[in-house]
């Protein structure tokens, strides 16, 4: 039961931004280049890392930028705290500020806010970074960011009915 935990809690904390982008026709385009080698967004660069040579591409500092942007309008630590208070609804009630207090003593917000922001500079589009500043930074976007854990909260019993029912299958042999 803890896995449906974890699973719940990652899903939660990354979910939300991709669930907002739109669909725009430029994404068939783009997934081509991607697919075919051609460069997206200008060409990459061979930086020396901690674990040696790595290719960055040559916009990444503008990622870098827009990523910790992002991260002003939706923190993550806001996200893993909204998600501890999810979880911990599943605890029983005089447990709760303790598994809470564990939680937050196990996540390292501020190395977790930095892995964020690198993995979205390295995923993520300079021009996709910036429709997502644009959208979250807005009033619907604020909206939906705020609605997202609801939504969650409506999608789980669902998700946890039907992952139960996987773990059972597979322990079953079914």
């Amino acid at each position: 039961m803890t896995r449906i935990y974890i699973i719940l809690f990652a899903l939660m904390i990354t979910v939300a931004p991709a669930m907002a982008q739109e669909a725009v026709e430029k994404n068939d385009a783009v997934a081509e280049e991607v697919v075919s080698g051609d460069a997206v967004e200008g060409d990459a660069e061979t930086v020396q890392s901690d674990t040696g040579k790595v290719s960055l591409p040559t916009d990444y500092e503008e990622r870098l930028k827009l990523a910790r942007e992002m991260h002003e309008i939706w923190p993550i630590r806001l996200k893993v705290e909204q998600a501890i208070e999810m979880i911990s609804r599943r605890v029983m009630e005089g447990n709760r500020p303790a598994f809470k207090s564990k939680m937050r003593k196990v996540i390292e917000f501020d190395a977790l806010e930095k892995a964020s922001i690198d993995a979205m500079a390295e995923i993520y589009t300079a021009k996709e970074l910036q429709a997502m500043v644009k959208f979250y930074g807005s009033e619907e976007g604020r909206s939906i960011n705020i609605k997202n854990s609801d939504y969650e909260e409506a999608l789980k019993p669902a998700l946890s009915k039907m992952l139960d029912k996987g773990m059972l299958d597979t322990k079953l042999g079914r």
